[in-house]
């Protein structure tokens, strides 16, 4: 809790206006307060394994995902560095794995933080292989390296290479020690091979099997690109290949250059044969003539407009994609670049269809706006209460907050809210009692409010208790602002809108879209061409199989309604979600995610409503499916 209240509040005060000064100094502050966190975690895990209390929890999970996961977490700290962050996945993968997601993704944030840490210039390498019967995970930098009679010892706690280290890099030294412990509770090795002055290389090689009923969140379309020819622009030779290794991989042609000269001077030739000029991969960020001079020399001396699509730093996404917007880059892709997003860059500019009219493939996805809702906080800490507002109230939603968990019950009984976030911890009565009693009022009266439980404790089974009590999920403290944004979005869709209270009691009725919101239903033509490549038989194809399928998954899901069949419902809803989701409708995608999840918490009282809606919406887009069906 006091961590809590140091990070949230100076992340905070740094979101103000501030002089100079102020700002350095609470950069500071937050700096410290980022390192003692770790400490804090590093001795609690030492703690836990040194007393044999290590459970792993194996689940499937969707390897792209956690390792895009893994590198949105580390870009910054590494471009912030100047260094190159590659990541490197080999094609002959299974797209599911069963293990332990969460203590994997722990020893790879601890092995590539160590990488970053220790490297000032050159790269960080992460990939993964598939060895015999097991995947191979390997951490590669060029950083300080380990003296040779250092290795031996390295894993054990509270070691550091010299006392230097510790001084000039802080830290505890249990890093390496809770990754050895946590690789070898997953039945697997971890080994080492260093250069004093060249680098280091960790690999972890783990025992997991493939998982087939993994849903993947990564997996995103392959576009018809094989016509295309792209030239791959970046100073990182280890860059070039790992992009190189894509295209081919989607049979895409492609030729390599090290530098924005050797390019230039590579397309003046191509254009002196007269051939078309190549789709443009560049790197904004390159020694001697940088991404952006390259495309200003391209415009001034050549005749053809190339199309080009700009891998941009985390650091310099702000002022990068404004200054690629305003030299007419087709599309930007945040490093280290993720296939998905590559790939769906290289669609637009294929098409020839520039970013005002593309959708933006970023790593960092820009947050839509969204109606503002009415919110509770239940937590007793004044500190962290004033915190979650203050954050939650800048994000445009109307907060309550009371103290403990009987003023909690008591208001959630008088009022309406969108979504309540609980403390674990409190006076009269936890979070967990809150919960419980919460949803057994809702199962005798109906209705359905999505909690969160915030916990400073993430022990084992804490989240398997706050899911039986009945909260839909949980944030660890500290809370950071984009966490909180996520979790709610992804618990109260955008067009999810609670009616005022009647007669002080809490509304069992939710109006689900209102007007302003019904009017931007519309079908998302350039969306749905990037999904299939622009490939214009294949989307009316599409259209057409959906326009034949839906009213009978309308039909599946009143039926299932009125039979009171919710496992029915969640299924076909959650194929026509699937399906619309192709189109960028929005508002019939929320609708749909509304009826799975209402079918899923086996709460149908408001379903009616929802399939009605959704219906609505269904018939405002069906017009211009049935134009573009049609086209020819």
């Amino acid at each position: 809790t006091p961590m809590n209240g140091i990070i949230g509040m100076t992340e905070l005060a740094l979101d103000s206006e501030l002089t100079r000064e102020q700002r350095e100094h609470l950069e500071a502050v937050r700096s410290s307060a980022d390192v003692l966190l770790t400490i804090i975690n590093d001795l609690l895990d030492f703690s836990k394994i040194d007393a044999g209390k290590l459970e792993l929890q194996p689940v499937p999970f969707d390897l792209q995902a956690l390792m895009s996961d893994v590198a949105r977490s580390l870009a910054l700290r590494a471009h912030e560095k100047h260094l190159e962050l590659v990541f490197s996945i080999a094609v002959d993968l299974p797209a599911g794995l069963r293990g332990d997601a969460l203590r994997l993704r722990q020893v790879l944030v601890n092995l590539v933080s160590n990488a970053i840490k220790f490297t000032e210039v050159g790269e960080v390498v992460v990939s993964v292989t598939r060895r015999r019967d097991k995947i191979r995970f390997t951490v590669s930098d060029t950083g300080i390296g380990i003296p040779e009679e250092r290795q031996r010892d390295i894993f054990e706690a509270f070691t550091q290479v010299d006392g230097s280290t510790t001084r000039r890099f802080a830290g505890t030294g249990l890093g390496l020690t809770i990754t050895s412990r946590l690789v070898e509770a997953m039945g697997g090795t971890i080994n080492l091979s260093s250069q004093v002055g060249h680098g280091t290389t960790f690999v972890v090689e783990l025992p997991l099997e493939a998982a087939e009923d993994v849903e993947r969140v990564s997996a995103d379309p392959r576009p018809s690109l094989f016509a295309t020819k792209v030239m791959v622009v970046d100073d990182s030779e280890v860059s070039r290949k790992v992009l190189a290794r894509y295209l081919e991989e989607w049979g895409i042609a492609s030729t390599l250059m090290e530098s924005g000269i050797d390019a230039l001077a590579a397309l003046r030739g191509i254009e002196q044969d007269g051939r078309e000029l190549p789709v443009i991969l560049c790197d904004a960020r390159m020694p001697g003539m940088d991404g952006f001079s390259l495309l200003e020399r391209m415009r001034a001396e050549l005749s053809s407009d190339a199309r080009v699509v700009m891998m941009l730093t985390t650091d310099e996404q702000t002022t990068g994609s404004a200054r690629a917007r305003q030299l007419g880059v087709v599309d930007y892709v945040i490093k280290p670049v993720r296939p998905g997003a590559l790939l769906r860059a290289l669609g637009a500019a294929a098409s020839g269809i520039h970013d005002e009219e593309a959708p933006t493939s970023g790593g960092r996805v820009s947050r839509p706006m969204r109606s503002a809702l009415k919110l509770l906080v239940a937590e007793d800490n004044a500190i962290n209460a004033t915190l979650l507002r203050r954050l939650l109230e800048r994000q445009g939603h109307d907060v309550t907050v009371v103290t403990d968990g009987k003023a909690a019950l008591d208001i959630i009984g008088q009022q309406s809210f969108d979504l309540a976030l609980i403390d674990m911890q409190m006076p009269e009565l936890g979070g967990l009692e809150v919960a419980w009693l919460v949803r057994e009022e809702e199962r005798k009266r109906g209705g359905y409010l999505p909690m969160i439980a915030v916990t400073a404790h993430v022990m084992k089974g804490t989240r398997e208790s706050c899911l039986q009590a009945g909260f839909d999920a949980y944030m660890s403290k500290p809370v950071r602002p984009e966490e909180l944004a996520e979790a709610i979005d992804g618990l109260v869709p955008a067009t999810y809108m609670a009616t005022p209270a009647t007669s002080g009691k809490r509304s069992r009725r939710r109006s689900y879209v209102t007007s302003d919101i019904a009017a931007q239903d519309s079908f998302d033509r350039q969306k749905l061409l990037t999904y299939t490549g622009h490939d214009l038989d294949l989307a009316r194809e599409i259209v057409g199989m959906f326009l034949d399928e839906y009213p009978g998954w309308v039909e599946k899901m009143k039926q299932a309604i009125e039979a009171g069949q919710p496992a029915e419902l969640q299924r076909v809803a959650h194929m026509l979600k699937g399906a619309v989701s192709n189109y960028g409708t929005e508002t019939t995608s929320d609708l749909a995610l509304i009826l799975e999840r209402m079918g899923r918490d086996a709460d149908m009282v408001n379903a009616p409503v929802a399939l009605r809606e959704l219906e609505e919406s269904l018939s405002r887009i069906q017009p211009a499916l049935n134009a573009f069906q049609q086209e020819r």
